[in-house]
């Protein structure tokens, strides 16, 4: 019920920034994470939820009577989340990892730390593994024939 408000109330926001971040996917798992274990915690026992409500009335009081303010820091307002924006845009371009989701950046992380770490050591075994098993046939070679030798002369 609380995520049915809070995506009521988002719904209606008009700073692109805030509607931007908020649909980046890891965000987003955030938002629903931590809005299903507040609704938990709400609902442990009447004395938290009588807490809890009225708390979320008193911040919907106080965001209520904020209107005026921030209806005459409108423009300030949209200039500062204009910025942000941009700030977002290079920040996309630099690291697109931003608006994958949680699964799509532990998979490509696997892939990273993979590619760089364990195959780079798995042929570093495998090199050293060869070059002993190398030298091993060599020794055998050698005492072999040695062995042939010294019987045979």
């Amino acid at each position: 019920m609380y995520r049915q408000s809070l995506e009521m109330e988002n719904s209606n926001e008009q700073y692109v920034f805030l509607r931007r971040v908020t649909g980046y996917p890891v965000v987003n798992r955030a938002i629903i994470y931590t809005t299903d274990a507040y609704a938990k915690a709400k609902d442990y026992n009447g004395f938290v939820k009588f807490t809890l409500t009225t708390a979320e009335n008193t911040v919907l009081s106080a965001a209520d009577c904020a209107r005026p303010v921030i209806a005459k820091l409108e423009t300030p307002i949209n200039i500062v989340d204009s910025l942000a924006c941009v700030t977002l845009d290079k920040i996309e371009e630099k690291v697109p990892l931003v608006k994958k989701t949680p699964d799509e950046i532990v998979d490509e992380t696997r892939k990273f730390y993979n590619a760089t770490i364990v195959e780079p050591a798995l042929n570093k075994y495998n090199t050293a593994k060869a070059y002993g098993l190398e030298k091993v046939l060599a020794c055998d070679t050698f005492t072999v024939a040695e062995t042939k030798s010294v019987c045979s002369g």
